[in-house]
């Protein structure tokens, strides 16, 4: 079996919840973390400052998704918001690589503030 990337694996469901129609996409992060776009993100970017809200990677990763569906505008994001699926996809993904210390921090970082996956605060 080849090892996988990311902590996501596909499988068929019968079900009608958390299904995603957007189940390519993954296949970008895989391609992202395989490339060294992640760790480029977070060791070379350091726009955010401060350890609340949303981090260099979750934003620059839900603008480069938000390309890849298609969105027009960042109101566009809404197309991934509201696919339950991709979002728990995403939230493991925000995850992976991280230590207990920082999976911590990470949680910790939004206070109550995080109204979705990729939408981080309210306009």
């Amino acid at each position: 079996m080849a090892r996988r990337a990311l902590p996501y694996e596909y499988e068929i469901e019968d079900s009608k919840t958390g299904l995603t129609s957007f189940g390519g996409l993954p296949t970008y992060l895989d391609l992202a973390l395989a490339t060294g776009f992640l760790k480029a993100i977070d060791g070379g970017l350091k726009i955010r400052n401060g350890d609340q809200g949303c981090t260099d990677r979750q934003m620059i990763l839900s603008l480069v998704l938000l390309n890849l569906v298609g969105g027009d505008c960042v109101e566009d994001i809404d197309k991934l918001e509201a696919d339950e699926g991709f979002c728990r996809i995403m939230r493991k993904v925000e995850m992976h690589g991280l230590t207990h210390r920082g999976k911590r921090a990470l949680r910790k970082r939004w206070r109550g503030l995080r109204i979705g996956t990729l939408r981080h605060v309210r306009s």
